[in-house]
Order: structure tokens, then sequence, then C-alpha cells
């Protein structure tokens, strides 16, 4: 049975200003002057789905859909994209669009959670994902703890390994195909 049918829309005028929502072109950045998203939303059979559309205009858009599902307090999610750069992006990229899949999964126990994230990005040549045009196929996987001393005081650790074809370098200065990454957090939600 279909439950809970929900839609969504959004625009946004000069909120997007970091570099990772930009595109490096002859030397200098190609910044989106807006930003719109629509998407719609249902569970069907105990699974929740989400297919949605996002738009960097004149830059690049993101079409994809999300599926989640509980099984006894394991929370379990697929989210798969599509990646295309606007038609007037044509030229400074060898490939024009880039595939991706995510699988998560959840679990928490009493104050602790621990989370698995393993993604997997058909990037080719379109330098969608990273700078790095020779990236071809990358790989990442993430692992989160996190623990949770009351209703509102945490302390996470993330810890990530990504594999991905001269995308970053060495102390040196010299290409390396994989890097690994950790980082602690600490926090209030209020």
């Amino acid at each position: 049975t279909v439950a809970g049918l929900e839609t969504y829309v959004g625009f946004y005028k000069d909120r997007l200003d970091e570099e990772e929502y930009c595109a490096s072109l002859d030397g200098g950045l190609r910044r989106p002057s807006s930003s719109w998203e629509i998407g719609i939303g249902c569970s069907l059979s105990g699974i929740d789905f989400t297919l949605y559309h996002y738009g960097l205009r004149e830059l690049r858009y993101l079409t994809g859909m999300v599926a989640e599902h509980e099984i006894g307090g394991l929370h379990l999610a697929l989210d798969l994209d599509y990646w295309r750069w606007d038609d007037s992006m044509s030229g400074y990229r060898r490939d024009s669009s880039s595939m991706g899949g995510a699988f998560y999964a959840s679990y928490g126990i009493g104050k602790a959670s621990m989370a698995l994230r393993l993604e997997y990005i058909r990037q080719g040549g379109s330098m969608i994902y990273t700078e790095g045009e020779e990236a071809g196929d990358i790989y990442a996987a993430t692992f989160t703890p996190t623990y949770n001393f009351d209703g509102k005081a945490y302390v996470r650790l993330e810890s990530s390994y990504v594999k991905a074809r001269g995308c970053f370098e060495d102390n040196e200065g010299d290409p390396r195909d994989d890097r690994i990454y950790i980082a602690l957090e600490s926090g209030l939600r209020f």
C-alpha cells in the first residue's frame, strides 16, 4: 500500500557560495546564479521512497532516488544519483554526466550509534565529483560511531577511505590514488 505522499519544491537565490557548488573554468570559478529542487516521497509496503531533482542553474543537475527501511533498529538506505552538466558547460569536460550510488546502514544501542556508508561513483571524465579528470571510478567507505552523553551533547568519530585515481597528493606533492580521513567532532544540539 502507498502511504504519506509528500512533495516539496524550493528555489534559492545566491545561497550557494561554497567552492563545492562551483566549477573551475579557465582559471576561475563559475558559480550558479540560483538553485532549485523538487521532490516527491511516499511509503510503499514499509519502504520509504524519495525521488528528487536538483538544479544548480547554468552549472549542473542532479536526479536521484532514495529508498529507506528500518528492521528492528537497523536503518538501511540506498541512494542512486545521476549528475549531468548544463549544456552551457559542453566542451569543458570530457564527459557530460556521472552516476553514483551509496548504501547506508546505521544502528543504535542505548546512547551509542554506529553508521557505515559505502559509495561508488562512475565519474569518467566528467569531473562532477572531483576535479581529477582521470579519477574514473571512485570508491569510498565511511564508518561513523557516535556517543550521545545526554539529550544535547555528543561526540562523533568519522573515518573514511576514498580511492580515486590521481586525485590526491602525498606530503611531497606526488599524485596518490587513495586517502584516509579521520575527524573527531563534538557538539551540542539545540
